[in-house]
């Protein structure tokens, strides 16, 4: 197979690897118990996601760990205005490694195996992922969370540009 040095290196500059991530805390039901998070796609390129992962704790009553999920989400794509789900999605379902446990179990690991999940879906250029998260605890919960995927920028030809 032939390879063209310079076809190679200008592919470079119109796509790299990225990653939008983040973390936060959601308070407890008696704080309001639900937050939006904004994430903003950057004007220079349209970011075409591959994969999710994440980590929450599972915090309940008396800020106990009781190994239930009590953070759900619902993803929006605001450059389209569009609802990736319909519903709030529970977090156990499609974050991994999922479950942060409390420090201090005997012979329990803090977390699971790291498996991302794969999520194909391209955000254009200035539009806005928003997290809606719900925690239907009485105690806050906290989470991380990391998009992974291409970024295309938006000054090249229209034959680099993901098919959206």
């Amino acid at each position: 197979m032939d390879y063209n040095i310079e076809e190679l290196l200008e592919r470079n500059h119109k796509q790299y690897d990225f990653k939008y991530f983040g973390s936060g805390t959601v308070p407890g039901t008696g704080a309001g118990g639900s937050i939006t998070i904004p994430v903003a796609i950057s004007a220079d390129a349209h970011f075409r996601c591959m994969s999710f992962t994440g980590s929450f704790t599972t915090l309940g009553a008396g800020g106990a760990d009781d190994g239930v999920n009590h953070l759900s989400c619902r993803l929006e794509d605001t450059g389209r205005s569009l609802r990736l789900f319909d519903d709030f999605i529970p977090l156990s379902l499609f974050m991994s490694p999922g479950r942060s446990r409390a420090a201090g179990i005997a012979g329990d690991a803090s977390n699971q195996l790291f498996f991302p999940i794969d999520f194909d879906y391209t955000f254009l250029a200035n539009s806005t992922i928003e997290l809606n998260l719900q925690n239907d605890s009485v105690t806050a919960n906290t989470f991380q969370w990391c998009f992974h995927g291409t970024k295309y920028r938006v000054d090249f030809d229209a034959e680099s540009q993901p098919q959206v």
